[in-house]
């Protein structure tokens, strides 16, 4: 029961930053409808930039140009709150750690830890792991638990983007990393055997300077009709089939 279905997809480029901006993103998919100008709580301080300026010096040239590109690359501290409805709140969906809905925040707090040099990268890379190797076991409850019940299952995995934020110039970690998350979706296909799986991230990934990439993409192990171009195509698919 592979995935037959490959697909690039176009996904809203916040302004101020040049790049996708994850929240935006994953708040069109949920809606159906283009997001983008959502505010965030950050922190702008020198120190903070000046933190952040002297980590990335360890492990990056400083021919990349990489500095201004991350720093306005940052990660929210915390998701806000979503007051438009979405594909979450209809009957016969539920969500694991959706981003508005029961997102923890608790990797935001090793990111901001890492930036503000408090921990190495390797300890933000190992508490990124252990974070994860937890999110798996509570997805895994939560479908086994709920398949029977639900229509549609959401499960937000943040993971890939954080690990390739902190290792990029590290690709083999980031392999072994997409292989492990291969084996797990694998095992939960097991579980719900005649499911459809429809994978989608929020952007890509330039491996050359650690930035988000213009685009998204999408996998299914069942061919979505119509093909989705945008972001906020899923809204329709899922809606359908909730409605089958």
């Amino acid at each position: 029961m592979q995935q037959k279905n490959y697909g690039k997809i176009v996904v809203p480029i916040n302004k101020k930053m040049g790049v996708p901006s994850s929240p935006e993103v994953w708040a069109s998919f949920l809606t159906g409808k283009w997001i983008l100008g959502l505010e965030f709580d950050r922190v702008h301080s020198a120190g903070r930039v000046l933190s952040i300026l002297k980590h990335i010096r360890k492990y990056i040239p400083l021919s990349l140009g990489i500095g201004p590109r991350f720093l306005d690359n940052k990660a929210p501290r915390s998701f806000p709150k979503l007051s438009l409805s979405t594909f979450v709140d209809l009957p016969g969906v539920s969500e694991i750690n959706a981003p508005y809905y029961s997102y923890d925040h608790t990797i935001l707090e090793v990111i901001q830890q890492f930036g503000e040099d408090e921990i190495s990268m390797r300890t933000a890379v190992r508490r990124a792991f252990d974070i994860f190797k937890q999110r798996k076991k509570q997805i895994g409850r939560s479908i086994l638990d709920g398949s029977q019940e639900s229509r549609v299952i959401f499960a937000y995995v943040h993971f890939p983007d954080v690990i390739q934020h902190f290792t990029f110039l590290k690709p083999r970690v980031i392999k072994e990393h997409y292989f492990e998350l291969d084996d797990f979706v694998l095992r939960l296909k097991d579980i719900i055997s005649d499911a459809q799986f429809i994978i989608v991230s929020d952007h890509g990934f330039n491996t050359t300077d650690g930035s988000h990439s213009l685009y998204g993409f999408y996998s299914s192990n069942i061919d979505i009709t119509p093909e989705p171009k945008r972001i906020t195509d899923f809204y329709e698919a899922i809606t359908q089939r909730l409605e089958e």
